[in-house]
């Protein structure tokens, strides 16, 4: 039987990672993976330009491309960003027949010192028809063209440090007594390695909490109140006569004091809440933080205003349930 060429097309792998924050300085970060897809023969892919879809070449070093030869073998080449592309040659990514084969694009990232720039994204894409060249080993066969579009991988976030912020294993849930300061949530934030992660009284910095509750009866209006402590029982900020049934989202801001989590490092903050209202059966109160991007504001080692709630909060983040027997 007579047939025709093979076929080569090019895709973002579905195991791309996620947007995330990254860490200036950093080597071997997994930004983008292309997945290359064959029918009918195998090919070898010998040329390939990486774009930068970021804001600026000076936040890398170099870029590191790593994939499979025909041996199985696993190959990495370095290239560096002139103008916004890399022009890789002499590969030998390898696509078995009628198969797949994925090539991981991976940032060194440069340093604040040596460049980078806090808040800038991170992209790495892979062209489909520019410098591209991929040849077909049963037919020989020259591609010039993998596809209709561009690999493109999901915006990542550049800083010299970052914060991860969730809820302590043991923040308090169960049974609730009703009291004027119940103590609804233990806060986790930890700082990377890399440098302190602060919430400044100088810088706007905020974290917002919100609540879910069901009340059956609430006898007096605007009697609760919402508090955010440090680990030292220090008030950092707090809301007064509001009413939970009106307000379930609160801004807490540091416009009086400071929160700093040392590099390495976790501290916790406290969030107390009047549920003297709470006093039926069935009567609960949550604390949750929402995956908004303004729903944090933060600094680095003092400075700085940078959010990214969506990525820090993702898929929304939640506190034990107390719920009144």
């Amino acid at each position: 039987r007579i047939t025709g060429a093979g076929t080569l097309t090019m895709a973002l792998d579905a195991d791309t990672p996620n947007s995330d924050l990254i860490v200036m300085g950093n080597s071997g970060v997994a930004v983008t993976k292309v997945k290359f897809t064959t029918t009918k023969e195998p090919f070898t892919i010998e040329k390939l330009q990486i774009k930068n879809g970021g804001n600026s070449d000076a936040d890398y070093t170099s870029v590191v491309i790593e994939y499979k030869n025909e041996a199985g073998a696993t190959v990495t080449n370095t290239g560096y960003f002139s103008g916004g592309v890399i022009n890789f040659s002499g590969l030998t990514i390898y696509v078995p027949k009628d198969d797949s084969a994925v090539v991981t694009l991976k940032a060194n990232l440069n340093t604040k010192d040596g460049g980078a720039t806090n808040d800038h994204i991170v992209a790495l894409y892979a062209d489909y028809d520019t410098n591209f060249r991929a040849v077909a080993k049963n037919s020989s066969t020259v591609v010039t063209s993998a596809g209709s579009g561009d690999a493109a991988g999901k915006d990542m976030y550049l800083y010299e440090s970052k914060p991860s912020v969730g809820f302590a294993t043991d923040t308090p849930s169960g049974n609730l007594v009703p009291s004027a300061n119940t103590l609804l949530a233990k806060i986790a934030v930890t700082a990377d390695a890399a440098k302190d992660i602060t919430f400044e009284k100088d810088n706007s910095n905020i974290l917002t909490v919100q609540l879910s509750l069901t009340r059956s009866d609430d006898g007096n209006d605007n009697d609760d109140s919402i508090t955010l402590k440090d680990e030292n029982g220090t008030t950092l900020d707090s809301f007064t006569g509001v009413d939970f049934e009106n307000t379930k989202e609160f801004a807490f801001d540091f416009s009086n004091a400071t929160f700093t989590v040392p590099a390495g490092q976790t501290k916790y903050l406290y969030v107390y809440g009047t549920t003297t209202d709470f006093e039926d059966q069935g009567d609960s109160i949550q604390v949750w933080l929402d995956d908004e991007d303004g729903d944090i504001d933060w600094g680095i080692n003092g400075v700085g205003s940078y959010n990214r709630g969506n990525i820090i909060f993702k898929g929304d983040k939640f506190g034990g349930t107390f719920v009144k027997p």
